[in-house]
């Protein structure tokens, strides 16, 4: 392995030498400095909430003496005069492509699939992993979850930062599988968290609101989008494949951008039978969803997944989509793949059923909020109770909005905390409720306020009737809820089950 000037150098990075006093090689590379070592390079990245440079000093004690830094004045003479130090422009963006070249260029030896959009990302991801790992193992990285060879844990963000995600690309290389399924935020695209990776294959989704905290707007959110079709288009493996939702509004646009000279274009649709995967049929059984999709205009391919909602059907011809068009698989062995998908935890997840319905999803953007309640109006034969609430520190113009929403479209809603992060949990509630007063709903007639969430499901729970279902919106898959005191071991799901058996259903 090189040092860290050789690094640069052979990456062709422009950077100002602060200091060069050791020769040690590099293996790896963190922002952590609690991680941080002889061998690693720790990088001083301008976070939202803290900054690294704060942490040089700590990384150093380490035994870390390889710094890449932008801001030279929180480096002690001590740290300069034994250690090797960069300063370059766009650190995120070197971040990963040091990152990438570390672990040796992982993706150069696999087939990596990349799943964008604001909706549908992890089901579209865990979907197409399930099919491609009917033939052989196949990586997968998702907000729920990640899969190598190594290594199966939870995932902290929907995207991993560049130096973990390459390291565990780095291990699929290593256990010698082929494939890796990766669900790409716009974060991780803005951030450079998927920085240099050649894609083999683009899916998109879906476009709605999100992430306007970071974006502004909601045309700088989506050219983070576009951004990744955008890395697809210089790419330089062969045979790429982009597959595109052509039913969301934004589908097109991403149709644009794509360069069809040196990538492959595939739409998916519901309503546009000249997709070339178009969904002819679908209908609803007690165990899912069956589909038939006339591929490229001329074969049928009739379907059983576990899955249901309107949403999962495109999500659906999506991952079969690029499954045999990325020339991994029949749509015989298709059909067989699909028969034992049971879905994804925390999304349209279905957790009791008698003798009223219990349904957890992530749905925390009006768009995901308002096709949510309007799918459970079709299951239901009786009322729809919501229980919801909304992110601290994030996009707050959204809350009034989902709040009109569900005042709207649930006969009652039981407004509760999601995350809380810094915010003062009666801030957000004041936002939420606003909705509910432009819709002229009186609290405890058509909503009522209960901070705690554990106590709003049981309340939800206590309150439902048969035939009815109780929605649990916003925080989904989660196994911890942010307060202001700082993390606590929390999930919808096993919330209902242990009030299941509480509460003797």
């Amino acid at each position: 392995m090189k040092t860290l000037f050789q690094l640069l150098d052979k990456l062709n990075i422009s950077y100002k030498k602060i200091a060069e006093e050791t020769t040690t090689t590099i293996n790896d590379i963190t922002l952590d400095s609690r991680t941080a070592d002889n061998e690693k390079i720790f990088t001083a990245i301008k976070g939202f909430q803290t900054d690294g440079h704060n942490f040089i000093d700590n990384a150093f004690s380490a035994g870390c003496r390889n710094f890449l830094v932008e801001d030279t004045t929180k480096i002690s003479p001590q740290v300069c005069n034994t250690s090797n130090i960069a300063q370059v422009q766009q650190i995120r963006s070197v971040f990963g492509k040091l990152a990438r070249e570390i672990n040796d260029c992982p993706d150069e030896n696999l087939k990596v699939f990349g799943i964008t959009g604001t909706k549908g990302k992890t089901t579209v991801s865990t979907l197409l992993h399930h099919l491609l790992s009917y033939q052989q193992n196949t990586a997968l990285f998702t907000t729920v979850r990640f899969l190598t060879p190594q290594t199966s844990n939870d995932s902290e963000k929907t995207t991993m930062e560049a130096d973990k995600l390459q390291h565990y690309l780095h291990q699929t290389t290593i256990g010698n599988w082929k494939q890796a399924v990766v669900e790409v935020s716009s974060h991780a695209v803005t951030l450079s968290r998927v920085e240099d990776i050649k894609w083999d294959c683009g899916i998109f989704t879906s476009f709605s609101r999100d992430h306007l905290d970071l974006y502004g707007t909601m045309e700088a959110y989506f050219q983070a989008k576009l951004d990744f079709f955008r890395a697809l288009n210089i790419s330089d493996k062969k045979n790429k494949i982009a597959v595109v939702n052509i039913d969301d509004a934004k589908g097109f646009d991403v149709c644009d951008v794509i360069d069809k000279k040196t990538v492959k274009l595939f739409t998916v649709s519901m309503k546009n039978s000249n997709a070339d995967y178009f969904i002819a049929e679908n209908k609803y059984t007690d165990c899912g969803t069956e589909l038939c999709i006339i591929q490229n205009g001329k074969e049928k391919i009739n379907l059983s997944i576990g899955l249901k909602g309107e949403v999962n059907i495109i999500n659906t011809g999506l991952a079969v989509c690029a499954a045999i068009e990325a020339g991994e698989m029949t749509k015989e062995e298709i059909v067989e793949a699909t028969k034992d998908f049971g879905g994804v935890p925390g999304r349209f997840e279905m957790v009791m059923t008698v003798p009223f319905s219990v349904m957890v999803d992530y749905a925390h953007t009006p768009e995901s909020l308002e096709k949510l309640l309007q799918e459970a109006r079709k299951i239901s034969s009786g009322k729809i109770i919501l229980v919801f609430g909304c992110t601290g520190d994030r996009d707050k113009e959204k809350r009034p909005i989902m709040g009109k929403i569900a005042a709207d479209g649930a006969d009652y809603s039981i407004l509760t905390n999601d995350d809380l992060y810094t915010e003062n949990q009666h801030d957000i509630m004041k936002m939420l409720e606003a909705g509910f007063i432009e819709s002229n709903k009186k609290i405890h007639d058509d909503y009522e306020i209960i901070y705690d969430r554990k106590s709003a499901v049981e309340t939800a729970m206590k309150t439902a009737k048969n035939g009815d279902i109780i929605l649990l919106a916003g925080m989904g898959h989660q196994k911890y809820q942010v307060l202001n005191s700082g993390k606590v071991a929390y999930n919808d799901a096993q919330t209902v089950r242990e009030l299941k058996e509480k509460l003797k259903y």
